[in-house]
């Protein structure tokens, strides 16, 4: 969807003194106030200089249009919507994790990134087996987070592992220990611009 379209469309009401406004429209249609209690929206190809993590970007960089916010933590461009990859085996000991409907994952198979991105975190639930699997997200075959099951759980919200446009993102269960039944791992990424 154009950017643009969306933020012409999009229609915010906020409550001032018992009433509510509408955005006012420039003379272009675009939104002419602050949205997002009063954040402002930068528009254009490159992102705006300031970085207290206060503004919007509605990049317009052919390749990675949409809203971009500035993630202190990370210290990087990432966009406002976030995407789950999802992995899955029944019985996972020294093998890669299934994607989609692949039966049996082989080298070379995973999740191709269609553009820049970085993973911000990995979600992991599995109900029987090793309460103590380690697994791998990997990037092109390469462990770039190596987590450890506890008690059949994992989390982690603070990664912050960049990856380019065409990498492979994969899960490894790794061969210590013995295997994991049902594992349900999801590595989530948000796009960055480059």
């Amino acid at each position: 969807m154009n950017p643009f379209v969306w933020l012409q469309s999009l229609i915010t009401f906020r409550k001032q003194g018992g009433g509510f406004s509408v955005p006012e429209l420039d003379a272009s249609g675009r939104i002419r106030v602050n949205m997002l209690n009063s954040t402002p929206v930068h528009v254009g190809a490159t992102p705006p200089t300031e970085v207290d993590g206060t503004s919007l970007w509605l990049n317009t960089n052919a390749g990675y249009e949409g809203l971009y916010f500035r993630d202190q933590t990370r210290g990087k461009w990432l966009s406002t919507s976030e995407t789950r990859l999802s992995f899955g085996h029944d019985n996972a000991d020294n093998q890669l994790l299934r994607h989609n409907s692949i039966q049996t994952p082989q080298t070379g198979t995973g999740v191709r990134a269609p553009r820049d991105g970085t993973i911000i975190g990995v979600v992991a639930l599995a109900a029987d087996g090793e309460p103590a699997k380690q697994l791998d997200v990997r990037v092109n075959g390469v462990s770039v987070l190596t987590t450890t099951l506890t008690a059949f759980v994992y989390a982690n919200i603070t990664a912050n592992i960049d990856f380019a446009a065409g990498d492979r993102i994969d899960v490894f269960a790794a061969s210590p220990a013995g295997g994991v039944q049902d594992i349900a791992y999801d590595v989530f990424v948000r796009w960055r611009d480059s």
